[in-house]
């Protein structure tokens, strides 16, 4: 029989590991003279505490076997929910007219601060996935197959009525 982990020691297991990712990173960052020494001590007094926490649980976690988790260092180019709108706004834009995938990019990029060329891949994959979501939430038609070497071209499903994506509004 497996024992049901409380969800208070999963936080504390999850945040054990948040800070033994940022303490990995902190530790190549001092390697690379960025980071003083005093914040690493923190981050290992921190840590430290946590474990202790962990270990007077009656649900006996070795801390020690939980494993580090990497925190995102690079900073957002887009607020939350800004490429969505984004997508939203070149394809009512392009009115029942296709667009690629490439030229949606296009069209994100210009909203967002200067890209390099990493940023662009990593934008373009996020538009990709974002596409393939808002098609299967029926908010978007793909006029490719889904398996093909072109590139895939989209066009809202009903884009006369732009106003109906997204949250309901309040009556009032």
């Amino acid at each position: 029989m497996t024992t049901k982990i409380p969800s208070a020691l999963k936080w504390l297991a999850t945040k054990r590991a948040r800070l033994a990712g940022e303490l990995k990173k902190a530790e190549l960052a001092l390697w690379r003279v960025e980071i003083t020494q005093q914040e690493i001590d923190m981050l290992k007094a921190d840590l430290k505490s946590i474990d202790q926490t962990i270990r007077l649980h009656e649900i006996a976690i070795n801390p020690e076997n939980i494993s580090s988790i990497g925190t995102q260092t690079a900073t957002r180019k887009f607020k939350h929910g800004a490429i969505t709108k984004a997508i939203y706004a070149a394809l009512s834009r392009a009115g029942n007219e296709a667009l690629t995938t490439t030229q949606i990019t296009a069209a994100v990029a210009k909203k967002g601060a200067n890209l390099d060329q990493i940023e662009l891949m990593n934008l373009r994959f996020a538009v990709r996935k974002l596409l393939r979501a808002k098609y299967a939430e029926g908010k978007v038609e793909r006029l490719h197959t889904a398996k093909t070497s072109l590139e895939g071209r989209w066009r809202l499903k009903n884009w006369n009525a732009i106003e109906n994506i997204g949250r309901p509004k309040r009556k009032t």
